[in-house]
């Protein structure tokens, strides 16, 4: 079943973000990556501070509504 489909349940949406998250957050590299540094990789991605801060206050979220 499709996760955006109407006949998705709430855990099987959460799990879709949840994996969506960790999907993005696979483009990102550290600032000290040779790869990065140069222009021979244009493809990846540049993260900022606020791009970080988004994906930790989702995972948080994610944390919080499992616990709840």
């Amino acid at each position: 079943m499709k996760p955006w489909s109407s006949d998705a349940s709430k855990d099987q949406r959460l799990y879709r973000i949840q994996h969506s998250l960790r999907s993005l957050t696979h483009l990102a590299h550290h600032p000290n990556d040779p790869a990065v540094a140069t222009d021979e990789a244009p493809t990846h991605a540049r993260w900022s501070r606020a791009d970080a801060e988004a994906v930790i206050g989702v995972l948080a979220a994610l944390k919080r509504q499992r616990m709840g």
